[in-house]
């Protein structure tokens, strides 16, 4: 979604230049063009603020797999709170390559019943 979001935003700037035709435009002329472009502006605009909100979505999902829960149950946070920056690294580059499986193996001993979501 990021890169789709980027795409959008470079197309609607790369459409917006290629209707300016003079070399170094002025104010009155970006303003018209703005305002006979206002979707394109808008859904950049839109675009841009989205790009946001995917930010810190990912950040909250790679804090909830470095601590080994997801954003739901987040029974875990303090202890997650105490690993270093590269030990939760390690606990979300394990995740992304192995699985929830390998991560969550460490924890439930083989005659615990474990619940999958």
């Amino acid at each position: 979604m990021v890169t789709a979001h980027l795409l959008f935003i470079a197309s609607g700037i790369s459409y917006l230049y290629g209707n300016m035709f003079e070399a170094s435009p002025s104010f009155s002329q970006w303003l018209t063009l703005l305002g006979e472009e206002f979707w394109v502006v808008a859904l950049m605009i839109m675009n841009a603020l989205t790009l946001l909100w995917e930010a810190w979505l990912l950040t909250e999902q790679f804090d909830a797999i470095s601590a080994r829960t997801t954003t739901f149950f987040r029974h875990s946070e303090g202890a997650a709170r105490q690993r270093s920056l590269g030990q939760r690294w390690a606990v979300v580059a394990a995740f992304l390559l192995e699985g929830r499986r390998s991560v969550g193996s460490r924890q439930i001993g083989e005659d615990k019943t474990a619940i999958d979501i």
